[in-house]
């Protein structure tokens, strides 16, 4: 699975996506618009623009070419920067990167919401095989064995039970625990 997040700051534009949905790779799931890279990118038209235009201007002359590489520079430094803009720009539409199912979204986003770098959307999943990742206190520990069968029953009980077996431990205890939805402030 993957968690999808946008790589950019901005505001959520459009959400194309409901939960449990099947998408395939390269199609848009979210949006998000950032009206500073928008004005960045606008601004550098602009300058491009009258580069351009400079560079129209100048003669033959030996100052005048000597000015026309500057000038030429200058352009070719603003065409760099715009495609940089436009690139990042582009990294604001959020596609799923393979064919799968959106497993999960972030109920609480909603078009017209501003969201960071940091704000996660929601979880994409390939078909096929699940893995079930959990943790439990060292005092369970003795209670399970590897090779252990059972049921992984979600929060959401519109979804179906998962037969499970348990393949391994982790040789150490978890110093952090990477999945958000299982700290202790959701419970």
């Amino acid at each position: 699975f993957v968690r999808l997040y946008s790589e950019e700051p901005g505001r959520i534009e459009r959400i194309n996506v409901r939960r449990n949905q099947t998408v395939t790779k390269g199609e848009v799931l979210f949006a998000v618009a950032s009206p500073a890279l928008v004005q960045e990118r606008e601004l550098a038209d602009i300058e491009i623009a009258l580069a351009k235009r400079r560079l129209a201007r100048i003669g033959a002359s030996p100052e005048d070419l000597t000015q026309k590489n500057v000038v030429q520079n200058e352009l070719n430094r603003l065409i760099a920067k715009r495609a940089g803009l436009t690139e990042r720009e582009e990294k604001l539409i959020i596609r799923a990167p393979f064919d799968g199912r959106v497993e999960d979204i972030n109920d609480e986003m909603s078009p017209g919401q501003w969201v960071s770098r940091k704000d996660q959307f929601g979880y994409l999943a390939r078909r096929g095989k699940t893995v079930v990742r959990g943790y439990i206190g060292g005092e369970d520990r003795a209670r399970v064995e590897e090779g252990a069968s059972g049921f992984f029953i979600p929060d959401d009980l519109t979804q179906n039970r998962l037969a499970v077996s348990l393949s391994g431990f982790s040789v150490s205890s978890a110093k952090e625990i990477e999945v958000p939805q299982l700290t202790s402030q959701f419970g």
